[in-house]
């Protein structure tokens, strides 16, 4: 969700990738329906681990705690 709303409200101005330390197998459906009521579309997304070699391509990491 956050990858998607920083491409679509910057305007395609920002580069952004999320990604997570254990990601799901796949995405939820109900964020990609509450995205879709949006007119964000999250074809072709996937969940993504987060990787070093990510960390170090970004300007600013924002991390949030999941429990």
């Amino acid at each position: 969700m956050a990858e998607a709303f920083v491409r679509v409200l910057s305007n395609g101005r920002v580069e952004s990738i999320s990604a997570g330390t254990l990601p799901g197998g796949a995405l939820n459906r109900v964020v990609v329906e509450a995205m879709r009521e949006r007119g964000i579309s999250l074809a072709g997304q996937e969940p993504k681990i987060l990787t070093q070699e990510m960390a170090d391509w970004a300007d600013r990491v924002y991390t949030m705690g999941c429990a």
